[in-house]
């Protein structure tokens, strides 16, 4: 049980409770490891192609999903969301069914395991 400190100050009884650590609002809850091949910039500008890519999708070779960390072709893909959406549709994983897909057209290492564990760790974790 925390123990309480009960002062009084002109007139006004206060509770003076031990301090706690408080995390900023854009801090990290964890730090994140040195070993680490992408940067935080990197992994950023690669989740903007996970919304709205239909059409980068159907236009890729092979796609990554940084949920469940499976690669796949995108004819595989039957599930879509954001249908209504004028920026696109947005791809759901034939797999896990969570719209975390990335197509090569985007550029990115979407075949590489270390990627999607990444971008799994940094946005899913």
């Amino acid at each position: 049980m925390i123990e309480k400190e009960r002062k009084k100050k002109s007139g006004v009884q206060c509770i003076v409770l031990p301090k706690r650590t408080h995390l900023k609002a854009n801090e990290p809850t964890k730090k994140r490891k040195s070993k680490e091949k992408y940067d935080v910039k990197y992994l950023k500008s690669a989740h903007k192609h996970s919304i709205y890519n239909q059409k980068e999708i159907m236009e890729s070779d092979i796609c990554g999903c940084f949920n469940c960390k499976q690669i796949f072709q995108p004819n595989e893909i039957f599930n879509w969301c954001d249908e209504d959406n004028p920026k696109g549709s947005t791809a759901l994983c034939p797999i896990c069914y969570i719209d975390a897909v990335i197509g090569s057209k985007s550029g990115y290492p979407v075949d590489e395991q270390e990627f999607l564990k990444e971008m799994n760790e940094h946005w899913l974790s």
